[in-house]
């Protein structure tokens, strides 16, 4: 989804797949003109090949990791040492690897946002090699070089702590509030088809993004009604709204006698 609370692409996976092999298809294989080029995730939406593959294609990933800690950070180089970080390096990222196959990796990104090859497809193949193939170890290499800098700008600086937060709950409360529409059967998927799974994702989705729509316009007309009153509206007060409002819903419908619906406001800007 995107930062304006609209869900951009979605994709059913089988129960225990690892998210982060599918993570980069929602930015390369959506429709949408909306085209972000950071990524938000919890600790299952990264990993070192994530990473470095998200490194060639332009996309910095942001994810929330828990347990950080647990992972290795590299040095740049094995003579470096650092007079007040030093304990936390365990590791010296190797260069000469990820030279020896930088074409191939410089390749790889090239099918990629060509359309031929899909990030998913690539990131199970490399999941699924050996520990000796040495290219899946160049990407993977790659990928633990960036994150090392990414965890490293996480303990500095609090305002990005801040924004991957933020980021990663408003994600969070989509998915909160599109199980709440999801109601009928018990949210449950009752059927074996994919194609039948992955339209009830989506349809979903198409759900929520209209009714989250609809709470916008509802919230905008009754910003425009206080302020007609004389109430002033700040914009501190505005960043505790949220399209995702839930109490006003009427999720079993509401079938009235007249069908002559009001015209709809023409004025769409905030009233500040």
């Amino acid at each position: 989804m995107a930062d304006n609370y609209i869900a951009l692409f979605s994709r059913f996976i089988a129960c225990g797949t690892y998210e982060a092999t599918h993570i980069l298809d929602a930015l390369l294989l959506s429709l949408s003109d909306v085209r972000p080029n950071r990524l938000h995730a919890d600790t299952h939406g990264q990993s070192a090949a994530v990473f470095g593959l998200a490194c060639l294609l332009g996309i910095e990933p942001m994810p929330r990791i828990w347990r950080w800690h647990t992972l290795t950070l590299y040095r740049s180089d094995n003579a470096e040492r650092y007079s007040r970080i030093n304990s936390l390096f365990s590791g010296t990222v190797n260069w000469m690897l990820i030279h020896e196959h930088y074409p191939q990796l410089v390749q790889l990104a090239l099918a990629i946002q060509s359309g031929t090859l899909a990030p998913s497809v690539v990131l199970a193949k490399i999941n699924s090699y050996s520990t000796k193939n040495r290219f899946a170890l160049a990407l993977k290499e790659l990928g633990i070089a960036v994150r090392t800098i990414y965890l490293l700008e996480w303990i500095m600086d609090e305002s990005l702590r801040r924004t991957v937060h933020k980021g990663t709950t408003k994600v969070e409360r989509h998915h909160k509030f599109a199980k709440h529409l999801a109601f009928g059967a018990g949210s449950h998927l009752r059927s074996n088809s994919p194609a039948d799974q992955e339209k009830a994702i989506v349809y979903n989705e198409l759900m929520t993004n209209a009714v989250a729509l609809q709470n916008v316009v509802d919230q905008t007309q009754a910003l425009h009604a206080l302020k007609s009153k004389g109430i002033n509206v700040r914009a501190a007060d505005l960043a505790f709204l949220s399209p995702y409002a839930t109490s006003k819903l009427k999720r079993f419908g509401e079938y009235p006698t007249d069908l002559k619906p009001g015209a709809m406001p023409t004025c769409t800007t905030l009233p500040l």
